[in-house]
């Protein structure tokens, strides 16, 4: 019995001056920034810290625990750290080990490193936890020069601090009191989700700054726009990651400007609206400009020849395969002209022109319909606009 006490005290002295023989950090996993463990001030995470004797753990502690506290939440050993759950999918582990899961958590004036202390019956292990910035965002510039109404890409530059590795995304905001106004001052909707995108510029993206280019679809040009964009980040190294940032920018544009071509529009009232049209069927484009083309209508007559210069504002357009139309009879059509052109008179803002389509298959043949406004040599949107019509011959 002697003999047995004596060895017992050995063992424990040899325990308790090897701090921890018996249990050894083989693995961790969870989120982290320059392979160590990452947490972000003002928040928590989890980590799973794996290897042998590791289950025995009886607490754990801090370097700082003012400033962070951290806790054990689960542990798993044998046959039970290898089976494929799906909480420890992303985390493999060995038969052998143990695993303990432990939540960190980080004041908002954490400093940047800590130790977590594993505290076993019979001495310790340890390892570190680095703490990133909370992100925010303090300020805000509009890069893109607004001194008309807008339809291209607007880009804004974000200040703050903890804005690394982020990636963006924007809504269009609209309520009672927020509006989307157009070139001439009226309320228009968002038709989806998809009217507006956002992306970052990953080559000036700084902890301090991120230039997100804002990209407008199925609008007309604007003049006042309220978008709310959330930077977010997938990077353990980001003060946004897992704690995205919401902030609001208004783009404000004086009304006017030129007077560009809106939207074609194929539908026709009381019948079904589509672009695809059998051969030899009349097709007809509502043409929609930005605003009302200002005035009243007084059309100019040329004395000497008594020509009419019909008042209002001129559209060009033409037809991408000019021999794959010809008209109807009422609206003018030359299929060797360059493109043709029509008058939207003073006080209106939109023109239905028709024409009829005559080269088609069974398949279907894609034509484009290209409108240019205010000038025929400018290829650039919004001057121009195109869309597709289709004309099957069965």
């Amino acid at each position: 019995m002697k003999k047995l006490c004596a060895l017992l005290a050995g063992l424990t002295f040899l325990l308790v001056c090897t701090s921890n023989i018996w249990a050894v950090i083989s693995k961790k996993c969870g989120r982290t920034c320059g392979g160590e463990l990452t947490v972000t001030q003002g928040s928590s995470e989890e980590f799973d810290i794996q290897g042998p004797g590791v289950d025995f753990a009886k607490s754990v502690s801090v370097s700082n625990s003012s400033a962070i506290s951290a806790q054990i939440v689960k542990k798993w050993n044998g046959a039970e750290n290898v089976r494929d759950y799906d909480e420890r999918s992303a985390c493999p582990g060995k038969y052998e080990w143990g695993r303990i899961r432990i939540k960190v958590t980080a004041t908002m004036s954490a400093p940047f490193l800590h130790y977590v202390y594993i505290n076993y019956p019979a001495g310790q292990d340890r390892f570190t936890v680095k703490v990133v910035r909370k992100a925010s965002v303090t300020g805000h510039t509009v890069l893109t020069p607004l001194t008309q109404p807008f339809s291209g890409p607007v880009d804004v530059r974000l200040t703050g601090i903890g804005l690394s590795n982020a990636s963006a995304s924007a809504s269009i905001i609209i309520d009672a009191y927020i509006k989307l106004k157009d070139s001439s001052g009226n309320d228009v909707a968002c038709p989806s989700a998809s009217c507006i995108t956002a992306a970052v510029n990953p080559q000036t993206n700084t902890d301090t700054q991120v230039e997100v280019r804002l990209t407008f679809s199925n609008l007309p040009r604007l003049t006042d726009a309220t978008i709310q964009i959330v930077l977010g980040s997938s990077n353990g190294c980001s003060g946004l990651h897992g704690a995205p940032v919401t902030y609001r920018v208004l783009l404000k544009a004086p009304l006017g400007g030129p007077n560009y071509v809106a939207s074609h529009n194929y539908c026709v009232p009381n019948q079904p609206c589509t672009t695809t049209f059998m051969l030899n069927a009349t097709i007809c484009v509502t043409i929609r400009l930005d605003r009302p083309v200002p005035g009243r209508c007084f059309a100019a007559i040329d004395r000497s020849t008594g020509k009419v210069t019909p008042c209002g504002e001129i559209v060009y357009w033409t037809v991408s395969d000019r021999s794959a139309i010809k008209s109807d009879g009422a609206t003018p059509y030359n299929p060797n002209a360059i493109n043709n052109t029509f008058y939207i008179p003073n006080g209106q803002q939109e023109k239905r022109i028709c024409f009829i389509g005559i080269k088609g298959s069974s398949e279907g043949i894609t034509s484009k319909f290209i409108t240019w406004k205010p000038d025929p040599n400018t290829d650039t949107f919004p001057n121009r606009r195109e869309s597709n019509f289709t004309v099957k011959s069965q």
